[in-house]
């Protein structure tokens, strides 16, 4: 079972979010071998947005090949490619061709943080494997029952910066890629919870636990609240904004409850 949450900042609609998530809605998810991913555009560049969305679908549906960013942007460049081309068309069919202050920032690129997760079935077995890889500061949590049995890549809330790696839609961008690429592996059980987070929430997360906290079950209360309507678990959010236990940034989740 699959629940999964998007807020923007504070001030802010959906359409202004640079976060994307696959799956794209919550509900119960079956197969022998199962991805999903998360990603956090870069606000300060062009169309991050549409470049996180393009990599988290990339990554989804390719789930027989391996578990390498090389395949990952083997299709993310070409879908980049032809997304860039019709949304030039676009705007000259409007007349609102893009303007000379806009040129710098499309050549030099769209980035975004990108965490992705893949769950396979042992044979004859109701338990399994998983595989993770990361560029940046999403984040992947895996917990049993009421222990932190993962956090990936980042393991403490002092490692966020305002700096993170960044995966480019611009080849030149990338020249640096393989040294920031983060990889997991692990087992998971019936029961097991599997939570990924844009890094707003994942920072917030990391420091309950450090506190002694167990942050996955308030969590888990609230999404199943999100997904009934949200007032509660906004409300949640808005609370902790106000009170500056988190940024005001981007908030997104994608959990799996594994039946």
């Amino acid at each position: 079972m699959s629940a999964v949450c998007g807020v923007p900042k504070a001030g802010c609609s959906c359409e202004d979010s640079d976060d994307a998530w696959c799956p794209a809605e919550g509900g119960l998810l079956s197969g022998e071998r199962l991805r999903i991913a998360i990603a956090d555009g870069a606000t300060e560049a062009l169309l991050s947005r549409q470049w996180a969305q393009l990599l988290v679908r990339a990554f989804c549906e390719q789930t027989g090949v391996s578990l390498a960013v090389e395949e990952l942007l083997a299709v993310a460049y070409p879908a980049w490619k032809t997304w860039r081309q019709g949304y030039l068309r676009e705007r000259h069919a409007k007349n609102r061709p893009i303007q000379w202050f806009e040129e710098p920032g499309l050549a030099a690129g769209a980035f975004a943080a990108f965490c992705g997760l893949e769950l396979s079935e042992r044979e004859h077995s109701a338990s399994g494997e998983w595989s993770a890889i990361a560029v940046g500061d999403c984040c992947f949590f895996h917990v049993r029952g009421d222990r932190l049995v993962r956090c990936f890549p980042i393991q403490e809330s002092s490692e966020f910066t305002n700096h993170p790696a960044l995966i480019s839609s611009n080849p030149t961008g990338n020249t640096l890629l393989s040294k920031t690429v983060s990889s997991a592996r692990g087992a998971w059980e019936p029961g097991d919870r599997m939570l990924l987070m844009s890094d707003a929430l994942a920072a917030w997360f990391l420091k309950e636990v450090e506190s002694g906290h167990l942050p996955w079950d308030e969590l888990s209360s609230l999404v199943v609240q999100r997904e009934e309507g949200g007032a509660i678990f906004m409300a949640w959010l808005d609370k902790l904004r106000r009170a500056h236990a988190i940024r005001n940034d981007d908030v997104s989740l994608v959990a799996l409850y594994l039946l």
